[in-house]
């Protein structure tokens, strides 16, 4: 999982400034461009593939599908070409790589090959449909059963769990209502906030 999101303004961890920084789309818009060269250089182009991803996916007619895109491709709008960077690794760094295996927007064969390249880090799966660990929104979720190890190895220094160890994920519940899910809020009952998760 990536520490680009999600964060509070005021976070100063790692660096003095880093929440500011995360809180907005930045870094994962500069990862994006890097992976996306050649993307819009003019306006038709930009607003045809917007319109073609509307008509095949209508997200049911709400065009949720083409507005979760907006800010990923608009990313890509006039940016430079770049050569493309070479793979990272380091077969010497511990840690642990996380990854959910129905995540809807990261296949977890990412998590797979991210896992390949830090041969000492630890593999920790959920189950869960959610997008990074802590995406309570999108899967009405809270992924505690994954979290909790991670918060230990925070706390404690060490990864106290095997390589490969697999987590069911919370149930989803009866809490949700479908205007909830569309409309981005929060559910009565499904969710707990990570950060007060107590560390088992």
């Amino acid at each position: 999982s990536k520490p680009t999101s999600g964060q509070s303004p005021a976070a100063d961890w790692p660096v003095k400034g880093y929440g500011r920084l995360t809180s907005t789309s930045v870094c994962q818009d500069m990862i994006t461009a890097q992976d996306m060269a050649l993307g819009s250089y003019d306006e038709d182009r930009y607003v045809k593939f917007f319109q073609q991803l509307n008509e095949q996916y209508s997200g049911a007619g709400t065009q949720l599908p083409a507005k979760n895109v907006v800010q990923w491709y608009s990313s890509t709008y006039y940016w430079p070409n770049i050569t493309p960077l070479p793979p990272i690794g380091n077969p010497s760094l511990e840690g642990i790589v996380a990854g959910q295996l129905f995540d809807p927007a990261t296949p977890y064969i990412w998590t797979q090959k991210m896992r390949d390249q830090f041969k000492s880090a630890s593999l920790l799966t959920s189950r869960s449909a959610n997008h990074g660990l802590s995406n309570t929104i999108e899967s009405l979720s809270s992924d505690r059963r994954c979290f909790a190890n991670i918060l230990r190895y925070f706390k404690n220094g060490y990864v106290d769990f095997n390589d490969g160890k697999v987590c069911e994920s919370d149930h989803i519940g009866d809490s949700c209502t479908i205007q909830n899910i569309l409309s981005d809020t929060f559910c009565n009952g499904a969710n707990t906030t990570q950060n007060v998760l107590a560390i088992e």
